[in-house]
């Protein structure tokens, strides 16, 4: 009895529990919802939703349980307590089964009833939880929508047990899908497509999920590690909101898909639905925002930099000015030293396997071998078959580790004669520390080597002397008298060339101490001025410095003297005269005076240089002298003694004047030799910048390789110096043709640097990386960039680039459009349309998280003139007022020429260019590229 009465109350206990289950599972699915403070309207709508339906459940679950309860009661524990009391003994289920003939099928219903209320409420908790898991990604801010649809087709995959999904988004304004997110898929679905194609066009004309078991598209596969799977089920369900269809999601199965699934999924559609369409809302605007403050920022920099540029603008003028005339002096003074030096040396220059590609006059006069015949050959060709291989073989070694070599030795002229030569060889480095040539400097020396081997000569005919005097030791003791002698003699000579030398520094000493010497302009102001110059004018050398000469003219001497001193160093002459003089106190004194002209390249005056001995103690001699003539007749002895020392002083002081000018000539030499380094290395620069030019000409695409494409295209591309900043760019892919014009930061060198990896990044996107739409192209690139340039919030580094980038499709006649801040202008009916560039640059400061560009297409099925072009030839200054060019005029120039052949339009717009330069004296500021092409007839 007690065993019937504890498993009738385990069965009520059971059935109790059951109840409570329900309705705690009720009020936690209420907190649950009444937890989650930041769900969106849409999401508490539908859990509300759902609590009520819950309520319903579990009304039916207690009507139910209470039912099973009481149908348990009345054929079991009821027979059994009855039972169990007439007997008063145990009675088993079996037995009250066969006495009571229970049927146990109706037991077995019951108990499937109960499983079935078990797995009806786990459903119920299993999509419960699915709404609450998504309620709480939905929830979350997205900067990008790429992201949203990641987290969405994650979860989806997750709970729902699919294998591959995507997710997209409808585009109104285009007409067409665009997915934003896509995973598991073996071949990856289209990224746009229209809204009238295919399936998802069908899902988004009817509003409905379509579910499909049978004939599944073949580029539904399920990818995995090892093999691709046909998929068993594909599902698309429409996101409808707003009375339009917002998006469509894609779900692929590899197994059959049951109904609590597709019930979950048509459950979840609103929700997805409204948070999407508010997604898509809240992305424009933070869009708008992103690009407003982009702008302002732009505007900002903008007017920073106009100002900056007007300040070192007016800043600068004076010393471009100044600069140009010092530039024009030293070029002229270049000019002449490089013409001297290639008339004294010869001059050759070879590329790195010793062919010859260069040589000067000199070299071909005395090689007897023309221009024509010596380059291209090696120079081996002048080599005498007297020089040794080693000579040779060590200059290699030398040149090719980068050092300079020098060696005197033997060639051979074209008639067979020979000639000596003191060589020197240097290598020619690129920016790369590589060798590109060398550079070799040749001095005829033959007279010298001569000379030499003269002595060399007569050293062996006195060593054959030593030898015949060896074996006659008489003939030399007999001798050594005399050459006892002959050295007494030596010692003497010796002793004389000393006393000459220290005789010589005297006399350059007393040069130094009695000469007065100055320099002045062309306008007789002083320049330069030497210490005895300031002791006898008595004026210091800051007080005479810009100062004319005639702070010392003498009243009494007549002004017909320096007209004629004027007369003849302007004329190139040298004037010579005894002249006095007043210094600073207006005391006098006397100079022997010599002014002579230095002559730039061209015979013209630069400057005078004169040089005055004071001779005022001489004057005052003769003066005396005089007196004393007229004082009596009886001084004549006396005068003429006089008369003999001032003509020896006369003799000393053109000694002096001699040694000076032999200084001055030594100087000169110094001058002419710092000159023609100088020039040398001038010359390897401006090589090295040439060579650089080949280089950058090299990647540059050839018109014949754009020609066979585009038969009518241009390409003006004018660089501001030897190198260039802008490049442009070509490349071909099956019926697709890409075509950029590219501005880099700067110009010259720096902006060469930039250009040669803009086009190595544009070539291995699009070559390697097979990334072809425009604008995609565009972000990559500013990544590439930026990773490139190592170009992060601490960099200083905010160069980077501007460009304008098309893709012609030749099979759908649609051109494709981004730019970055350059824009495209085309032509159509008469009809001249300017698209504008995304005012962002590539590379650079970046405030947004992602750079994002702007594709345009347009339809090229009619006859299109289309250019591409940077901001050099609008922003150019010329013309009357010396004012810029401006995009407005260059556009009017386009619209009036487009209807021209390519290669006159190129030379019209060449033309304009230049006149409008000539017209306001101005050089050109910036490098200048403009593409031009035509499509369709």
């Amino acid at each position: 009895m007690k065993e019937f009465s504890h498993k009738t109350n385990l069965l009520l206990l059971l059935s109790l529990v059951l109840i409570l289950v329900n309705i705690l599972t009720v009020f936690s699915e209420w907190e649950t919802s009444g937890a989650e403070n930041s769900l969106s309207k849409n999401s508490i709508s539908i859990v509300l939703n759902l609590a009520w339906v819950e309520i319903g459940i579990l009304l039916l679950n207690v009507i139910i349980t209470s039912s099973i309860f009481f149908i348990i009661y009345l054929k079991i524990i009821l027979p059994l307590r009855q039972a169990a009391i007439a007997t008063q003994k145990a009675i088993s289920i079996d037995e009250v089964l066969e006495r009571h003939k229970i049927n146990l099928d109706d037991v077995s219903y019951l108990k499937n009833a109960v499983e079935i209320l078990c797995e009806r409420e786990m459903q119920n908790q299993w999509q419960n939880n699915g709404f609450v898991q998504l309620s709480s990604i939905l929830n979350e801010n997205y900067a990008v929508q790429q992201k949203l649809g990641e987290n969405i087709i994650s979860f989806l995959l997750n709970y729902l047990d699919a294998n591959a999904g995507a997710m997209y988004l409808v585009s109104e304004s285009k007409a067409e899908f665009i997915r934003i997110y896509a995973t598991g898929y073996a071949q990856y679905p289209a990224n746009r497509c229209s809204l009238s194609e295919g399936l998802l066009g069908s899902v988004y004309k009817q509003n409905q999920m379509f579910h499909i078991t049978e004939n599944i598209g073949k580029n539904h596969f399920v990818g995995t590690p090892f093999l691709k799977i046909q998929a068993k089920s594909l599902i698309l369900l429409p996101l409808f909101h707003a009375n339009k269809v917002q998006g469509v999601i894609e779900l692929v199965f590899a197994m059959e898909v049951n109904k609590e699934k597709i019930t979950l999924l048509k459950s979840l559609s609103p929700n997805l639905a409204a948070n999407l369409a508010a997604s898509k809302h809240d992305f424009r605007m933070r869009q708008m925002l992103e690009q407003s403050q982009d702008m302002s920022n732009t505007l900002q920099q903008q007017e920073e930099e106009l100002r900056q540029n007007l300040e070192e603008l007016q800043t600068n003028s004076d010393q471009i000015k100044e600069q140009m005339r010092e530039m024009t002096l030293i070029k002229n003074e270049l000019a002449s030293r490089i013409e001297l030096l290639d008339q004294t040396a010869l001059l050759t220059e070879s590329d790195i396997y010793g062919n010859i590609i260069y040589a000067n006059e000199a070299f071909c006069k005395i090689s007897q071998y023309t221009l024509q015949e010596c380059v291209g050959k090696p120079h081996s060709l002048v080599r005498h078959p007297d020089t040794p291989k080693e000579v040779f073989e060590q200059m290699w070694k030398t040149i090719k580790s980068g050092k300079i070599f020098t060696a005197t030795y033997k060639n051979k002229a074209k008639d067979g004669s020979s000639y000596w030569v003191e060589a020197y060889i240097a290598p020619v480095f690129d920016d790369n520390n590589q060798i590109i040539k060398y550079i070799g400097i040749r001095l005829n020396v033959t007279e010298r080597v001569e000379r030499e081997i003269q002595v060399q000569k007569l050293l062996q005919e006195s060593q054959e002397q030593q030898t015949e005097l060896q074996t006659k030791k008489e003939i030399l003791k007999e001798n050594i008298k005399e050459l006892r002698a002959s050295e007494e003699k030596t010692l003497q000579q010796v002793k004389l060339l000393e006393i000459a030398k220290n005789e010589l520094k005297s006399r350059i000493d007393v040069l130094n101490s009695a000469a007065i010497v100055t320099e002045s302009d062309l306008y007789g102001n002083i320049i330069y001025a030497n210490q005895k110059f300031c002791e006898i004018s008595k004026y210091t050398l800051e007080e005479c410095i810009g100062k004319p000469h005639s702070i010392l003219r003498h009243p009494d001497v007549p002004k017909e003297v320096f007209r004629q001193m004027w007369q003849t160093i302007k004329s190139g002459g040298i004037f010579k005269g005894i002249l006095p003089n007043k210094n600073k106190y207006q005391e006098d004194y006397w100079v022997d005076a010599t002014v002579a002209p230095v002559l730039d390249s061209k015979g013209i005056p630069i400057k005078y240089i004169s040089v005055r001995f004071d001779i005022t103690k001489q004057v005052n001699q003769a003066k005396q002298i005089e007196t004393l003539l007229e004082n009596a007749l009886a001084g004549n002895k006396k005068l003429q003694e006089q008369e003999a020392d001032l003509r020896k002083s006369n003799e000393q002081l053109e000694e002096s004047s001699n040694l000076l000018e032999q200084a001055n000539q030594t100087l000169e030499q110094k001058v002419l030799r710092r000159t023609a380094e100088i020039s040398a290395q001038k010359e390897q620069i401006e090589s090295s910048i040439r060579y650089a030019k080949r280089i950058q000409e090299a990647i540059l695409p050839t018109l014949e390789e754009m020609h066979e494409e585009l038969p009518n295209l241009f390409v003006l591309y004018l660089p501001k110096d030897i190198v260039s900043g802008d490049f442009y760019w070509f490349k071909k892919r099956k019926h697709q043709l890409f075509l950029a014009a590219v501005d880099c930061t700067g110009h010259g060198v720096p902006g060469a640097m930039l250009s040669m990896i803009g086009e190595s990044i544009l070539s291995y996107i699009v070559g390697e990386l097979g990334i072809f739409a425009p604008q995609e192209i565009l972000s990559l690139m500013h990544d590439l960039v930026k990773r490139q340039l190592k170009q992060n919030q601490y960099s200083k580094v905010r160069d980077g680039m501007d460009l304008g980038l098309c893709m012609l499709d030749t099979v759908k006649q649609e051109l494709q459009f981004a730019g970055a801040n350059n824009p495209l202008v085309y032509i159509q009916n008469e009809v001249l349309t300017v698209i504008k560039g995304d005012k962002l640059p590539i590379g650079g400061f970046q405030l947004q998280n992602e750079r994002k560009f702007t594709l345009h297409s347009i339809d090229i099925s009619q006859k299109t003139n289309f250019y591409l072009y940077t901001d050099g030839y609008a922003d150019q200054f010329g013309g009357a007022e010396v004012k810029k060019f401006m995009s407005k005029n260059l556009h009017n120039l386009l619209l009036e020429l487009h209807f021209l052949p390519a290669d006159e339009q190129k030379n019209r717009l060449e033309e304009n260019i230049k006149q409008w330069k000539l017209a306001g004296k101005s050089k050109q500021i910036d490098d200048i590229t403009l593409i031009g092409a035509v499509w369709g007839k």
